[in-house]
């Protein structure tokens, strides 16, 4: 369907300005611990044991290049954790500095859904939908948070 824009806007009507919409937004743990006030004593006590287990692993080391980590830049690295671990200095080089309004975040790492143990998986994914509304979210009203579920 083809439409065709007026080229005023109409006497009474609102100007409308452009807002940027990040949909690509991955918050992730500082440290792997930082997941466990959000599991069950019990999936504590798995975490804390096996760690993760994950049904894949790499063959020949990580998937990303050697010179980019976690394929990030190397300006994203806050002074303490990994890219996306850092609220306060994401809100600053990234939402403030690009006027970002609406940020979508998707959680990537952990991957809940590759742990070998379902029921650990499910529970990592509950504690992952908790961390980020708790940790993010809630904290800054343009970011929303997607859900994490197992698979």
């Amino acid at each position: 369907m083809n439409m065709e824009l007026p080229a005023r806007p109409k006497p009474g009507s609102a100007i409308v300005r452009p807002t940027i919409a990040d949909c690509d937004i991955h918050p992730c743990l500082a440290k792997p611990s930082d997941i466990l006030p959000y599991l069950p004593k019990r999936w504590q006590d798995h975490a804390m044991t096996y760690g993760m287990l994950p049904r894949h692993g790499y063959q020949s080391g990580p998937a990303y290049p050697k010179g980019q980590p976690d394929a990030a830049r190397l300006d994203s690295w806050p002074p303490d954790g990994r890219p996306g671990s850092d609220l306060s200095f994401m809100q600053a080089q990234h939402l403030d500095a690009n006027q970002v309004e609406l940020g979508i975040m998707t959680v990537i790492a952990p991957a809940a859904g590759a742990a070998q143990n379902l029921d650990y998986s499910a529970a990592l994914a509950r504690a992952l939908n908790e961390w980020q509304v708790a940790e993010w979210a809630s904290k800054d009203s343009r970011l929303k948070a997607s859900i994490v579920i197992p698979y």
